[in-house]
């Protein structure tokens, strides 16, 4: 996919966002262009993972450790 295909279909799905999940999206990207300059600093992507997906992934987490092999 070509540069102004692949910005098309950015801005295309952008519009299917709220606008809080625009804000959300900016603030990863800045967070992206941030980080290009500053290698190793995890810190600029604290906060940028909502509360409830955090929640949702630990429960994942515990509910496949606490899987066996025959469960699986």
């Amino acid at each position: 996919m070509q540069i102004t295909g692949l910005s098309k279909n950015i801005e295309q799905s952008l519009g299917q966002l709220s606008p809080y999940q625009q804000i959300k999206l900016l603030e990863f990207v800045e967070s992206m262009i941030s980080a290009k300059t500053n290698k190793g600093d995890l810190l600029k992507f604290a906060g940028s993972i909502d509360q409830t997906d955090l929640e949702l992934m630990q429960q994942a987490i515990s509910d496949g450790c606490s899987k066996t092999k025959a469960d699986m």
